[in-house]
């Protein structure tokens, strides 16, 4: 899926009167370069800035949030980040990124993080968007 049209949602969102938005980011790595999020995170979060909307929550790798093989001990991982918000915590979603770079992790293979900020995770009552333009990714 394309990074914008997250953008796209976010304006809907602001026009709709939305106040919060977290976003549980998922980590490619496969098809494009291997060390691109730094990118899409920047111009993602000058997006959240520039509509006074939306912040990053969690991020996991492909390996860990869109497993094929249905192996609950990868998908575990990003579950509690999302679910449970239970997971490493970096103050932002670049220097959690860049700490697995450090460690000499790719995209695909972030383990998955929270961001900090005032979010407790997903909750009874919240709404929740996902998308993905490849059905095989998106199986749950």
């Amino acid at each position: 899926s394309h990074y914008k049209n997250l953008f796209a949602l976010l304006e809907l969102a602001k026009k709709q009167g939305v106040e919060k938005v977290y976003v549980h980011a998922f980590l490619d790595g496969r098809d494009v370069d291997q060390k691109s999020a730094l990118k899409y995170i920047e111009e993602t979060e000058a997006k959240f800035n520039e509509l006074g909307i939306g912040q990053f929550a969690s991020v996991s790798g492909r390996y860990y949030a869109m497993d094929r093989d249905k192996r609950w001990e990868r998908e575990e991982k990003a579950y509690n980040a999302i679910r449970n918000f239970d997971a490493p915590t970096y103050a932002t979603a670049k220097e959690g990124v860049e700490a697995s770079y450090n460690e000499g992790l790719t995209d695909e293979f972030v383990v998955p993080f929270i961001v900090e900020n005032q979010n407790d995770g997903v909750n009874d009552g919240d709404a929740v968007i996902f998308y993905n333009f490849r059905p095989d990714r998106a199986a749950v």
